[in-house]
């Protein structure tokens, strides 16, 4: 079989209604996980009514909370997550922000705890 380029172009606009651009909203979720059952059976994987990975995984960014923090307050934040024991990645993460701020991404979890020990610590962050 030859690969024209009618054939990749088609392949491609394939690929991008499938949904394989990122995260997926919960309502479109669903739809994506048939289809991409129907696909494998295609493939011929041989489907035994278990999930193969979890469907429910949901939307890591909709947890999360921003604050923008200057840039003088980043060791001070760096050791409070350190000390709560936080995994960046997972947990928290760093931005770049407007002039000499950075923005911390923080799971909606510690929010509380950590917007306590950053007021104790007398850091100035902006919601």
């Amino acid at each position: 079989m030859k690969l024209t380029k009618s054939k990749l172009r088609k392949i491609i606009r394939e690929m991008i209604r499938e949904g394989f651009a990122g995260p997926l909203p919960k309502s479109e979720q669903g739809k994506f996980e048939t289809s991409r059952k129907k696909s494998s059976e295609v493939l011929g994987y041989k489907l035994t009514g278990t999930p193969d990975r979890k469907t429910n995984i949901g939307l890591t960014e909709a947890k999360m909370v921003q604050y923008s923090i200057p840039e003088s307050d980043k060791r001070m934040v760096t050791k409070i997550l350190t000390k709560l024991k936080l995994k960046a990645g997972k947990d928290f993460d760093y931005g770049a922000g407007k002039g000499a701020n950075f923005i911390l991404d923080l799971d909606k979890r510690f929010e509380n705890k950590v917007l306590d020990l950053l007021l104790k610590s007398r850091v100035r962050v902006h919601g």
